[in-house]
């Protein structure tokens, strides 16, 4: 995806779903980086998203599935779908990366599918965007019932319990896992 954002070589990846680190394309901060490989040197994992910005506004996009993100040129952003490759290319990888999925009487490449959820905001306002669109991706509210009636229920539950004050609401940054 391009844009004609000026990001000055820096976007940030998700960090296993937690929080989102600085990434400078073609830099390490701990150690003198000599690239050989400019594309493979500047992916990196994404379990949730990818975002870059400049002065005025932020571009993120979250993943439903893990998948690699980076900012080859800047106001870019590319993601990897599935890596493939029918041939050797001398590159480290010793033979072809030709995953095979066979079902029945035909086998072929696997076919990968997933959503993108693609947001532009003003500076500042994405990572609210990144956070709730997460939280709703990764955690929707899943509704679980069961047919033991309610006797059954709390004849075998402590069913005491305390409540909230009804005026009072969770802070954005906390999310309710169980109830």
């Amino acid at each position: 995806m391009t844009t004609n954002m000026v990001t000055d070589k820096v976007f940030y990846t998700d960090s296993n779903g937690k929080d989102f680190l600085k990434r400078d394309r073609d830099y390490r901060e701990d150690w003198s980086l000599v690239i050989h490989q400019p594309v493979a040197g500047n992916y990196y994992p994404l379990s949730v998203g990818i975002f870059t910005k400049d002065k005025k506004s932020e571009f993120s996009i979250l993943v439903d599935h893990p998948t690699s993100g980076s900012n080859i040129e800047d106001g870019e952003v590319e993601l990897m779908l599935h890596r493939r490759m029918t041939h050797d290319d001398s590159r480290g990888l010793v033979g072809p990366l030709d995953e095979i999925v066979c079902a029945k009487s035909s086998c072929k490449g696997p076919t990968v599918r997933g959503n993108y959820y693609i947001s532009i905001n003003q500076l500042g306002a994405g990572s609210r965007w990144r956070r709730t669109t997460n939280q709703e991706v990764y955690s929707p509210i899943l509704l679980a019932f069961t047919h033991e009636t309610l006797d059954e229920w709390t004849s075998s539950h402590l069913t005491m319990g305390t409540t909230i004050d009804p005026n009072y609401s969770l802070p954005l940054n906390v999310a309710l896992i169980t109830l």
